[in-house]
């Protein structure tokens, strides 16, 4: 939980976050970046509620942007926060 990460840093630490923006779990069972897996559950997060759930474990949010597809990649966005605690 956020709560547990802000615990463990030191005063003035910093967590950075990458997730996939979203409402929804995608469930991958061919491949996941070329390599053949068994099953796996990608979860999507709310950047609104990621942001509300980080101020309400006591970080400061720094910045955060969401950047939209890259070439080559599977997910087509990506939402990055930077907070310090």
């Amino acid at each position: 939980t956020f709560a547990a990460w802000h615990r463990v840093l030191d005063d003035g630490g910093h967590l950075l976050l990458a997730l996939p923006p979203g409402q929804e779990v995608r469930t991958l069972d061919s491949d996941l970046a070329g390599e053949p897996i068994e099953t796996v559950h990608l979860v999507l997060h709310d950047p609104a509620q990621v942001l509300e759930a980080l101020a309400g474990a006591g970080f400061t949010e720094l910045e955060w942007y969401r950047r939209g597809p890259v070439e080559g990649e599977t997910d087509p966005e990506r939402f990055f926060v930077l907070c310090r605690r």
